[in-house]
């Protein structure tokens, strides 16, 4: 069972226009797997989330959820929102509640769940580096990294078969980004499936299993398997917009420095201060 999109095509409506946001998408996600989601903005990538978790319904074709289609009643989106947790890019966005606590454990109290919630809450902010005192505190009171753990924290709370995360890394310290890389991996061998839209490709270049390329709603390509440096090669020529880091680690994979595969930031630098000392 997956989330199949079948010749998906997705408008919105603005001054009485339809202006077209994905068109013809053909793709599915799996669990156990770990799919990443890259595009320039604009590209349709948050629409896809929102269409995998039936907050949107296609303009024509169709989205599968475990043999669910969300387009055929109330009852059956519902089904597959408790299949598809979706954490969105901006988290204030999907606050509501009065406290931290109250948020992630909305779902599971909407959705049915009898175990012991507290148990549950302790649980997954301890996984996500949530201090404890922040249960009684306002959700949007806190700062944007622990917002964004709040929000990831009342996803898993009810344990979604697919989890979709739309710019998880964002406003997340070392520490925290290295956790959710960890919880990703921990969340795969669970069995359950994420979807991942980020910019921080570096991160999960040694655990994606697949990516998926997007460009003006369309997708353009599909790579398989951790090899970096042929993805970053594939983006140049698909004319896709990287990142400045994504660049100029490629001009020197591309190059006679012997720089075989991906160095994080901090040794790139490194690198090109010692070429600048070099005269090179």
């Amino acid at each position: 069972m997956s989330i199949l999109f079948k010749n998906v095509f997705f408008n919105y409506k603005f001054a009485k226009q339809d202006i077209k946001a994905l068109e013809n998408i053909n793709l599915e996600f799996k669990k156990s797997t770990i799919s990443v989601i890259l595009g320039e903005t604009g590209s349709g990538k948050s629409t896809l989330l929102q269409l995998a978790s039936a907050l949107l319904l296609p303009s024509s074709g169709s989205v599968i959820v475990e043999g669910i289609d969300s387009s055929l009643s109330e009852t059956s989106r519902y089904e597959i929102r408790k299949k598809v947790g979706i954490v969105f890019q901006y988290p204030e966005s999907q606050f509501f509640l009065d406290t931290v606590f109250d948020e992630i454990t909305f779902a599971p109290k909407n959705y049915g769940i009898k175990e012991n919630l507290k148990d549950i809450v302790l649980k997954i902010i301890k996984e996500l580096g949530i201090d404890e005192k922040l249960l009684k505190e306002s959700p949007f009171n806190l700062s944007g990294g622990e917002k964004r753990k709040v929000a990831i924290a009342s996803v898993l709370s009810f344990s979604p078969d697919y989890i979709a995360m739309d710019e998880p890394f964002v406003g997340l310290d070392k520490t925290g980004k290295n956790r959710l890389v960890d919880l990703i991996l921990k969340l795969k061998d669970q069995g359950k499936g994420c979807i991942i839209v980020t910019h921080y490709l570096e991160l999960l270049k040694d655990i994606a299993d697949e990516v998926f390329v997007l460009k003006n709603g369309k997708l353009i390509s599909k790579f398989e398997g951790k090899i970096f440096f042929e993805l970053l090669m594939n983006l140049k020529r698909l004319k896709f917009e990287m990142p400045t880091f994504w660049e100029i680690l490629e001009v020197f994979m591309s190059s006679d420095n012997k720089l075989e595969n991906y160095i994080p930031p901090e040794e790139l630098v490194e690198l090109l201060i010692d070429f600048k000392k070099r005269g090179a």
